[in-house]
């Protein structure tokens, strides 16, 4: 996992999460990474194996910013 991934928490450790899309913001030490909810950053380390990969940074299209003539 790298910075800017979507991601879902485990619903049976981070219950107030169920459904909720996350984004990952860093790793803090090995495998304990700072996530972003919809709510701003969760205030605790989330260990990897709570963690379930939904959508890569590379892999999420963010829409087009055109120009105004």
């Amino acid at each position: 996992m790298k910075k800017a991934d979507m991601v879902k928490l485990c619903e049976v450790s981070y219950p107030q999460y169920k459904g909720e899309l996350c984004m990952i913001m860093s790793e803090v030490e090995v495998d304990q990474w700072m996530v972003l909810t919809k709510n701003g950053f969760h205030p605790w380390k989330i260990h990897t194996s709570d963690i379930t990969l939904v959508g890569s940074a590379k892999t999420i299209k963010t829409p087009e910013i055109k120009k105004i003539k």
